[in-house]
């Protein structure tokens, strides 16, 4: 369960695109440049229509190294799931058993707050927000930036001090802007 509950919050997709991703859903560019493609599920059940426009999601550095981690080397560009790859249960099935067993695990560490497996999305898209701004709906699909801002991003994760991590600097370059320029995202993007 820990490394799905990771993989929700790595990638930030709905709970059926999570369980659903298999290895070969990675694509790379020449550049070495890594991301995830697949279905956007909930638009295909919508629209009743399988031809539909992809969703995309970054692999950026903590996400590459967890993947490395659950063997991205040796099984990349297999037809294999990378959550439960033998399976002997039905999609709906997986997606009831990861949510109940996240607000167990919330209950049994104490945390009264009433969060769910939907929260690890919404703190995705808040932190994809800081970095892409009113481009967060092209990872997201989100039609506007009104619905990204009214049902998912998270005010309070934005604190004054993790602002101020991301935005100040007094002498020279700020570091966290360094690294997030190394990974192509512009400085006055933020």
């Amino acid at each position: 369960m820990k490394d799905a509950f990771k993989l929700f919050l790595f990638i930030g997709g709905r709970r059926e695109e999570i369980i659903s991703l298999r290895w070969d859903d990675i694509y790379e560019l020449p550049n070495g440049i890594k991301f995830f493609m697949f279905d956007n599920l909930k638009v295909m059940r919508i629209k009743k229509k399988k031809n539909t426009p992809k969703k995309f999601a970054p692999i950026y550095a903590d996400l590459n190294d967890f993947l490395i981690e659950l063997g991205y080397d040796e099984k990349k560009n297999s037809n294999d799931y990378i959550l439960f790859p033998e399976r002997d249960q039905k999609l709906i099935t997986l997606i009831e058993l990861i949510s109940k067993s996240f607000t167990h695990y919330r209950k049994e560490s104490g945390i009264t707050k009433n969060i769910s497996l939907k929260n690890l999305r919404k703190t995705y898209i808040t932190w994809v927000n800081v970095a892409m701004g009113n481009d967060t709906g092209l990872l997201t699909s989100h039609s506007t930036q009104d619905v990204i801002d009214r049902f998912y991003i998270d005010p309070k994760i934005l604190s004054a001090i993790e602002m101020g991590a991301l935005k100040i600097k007094v002498f020279g370059e700020n570091l966290a802007l360094k690294e997030k320029e190394g990974l192509g995202v512009k400085p006055n993007s933020l």
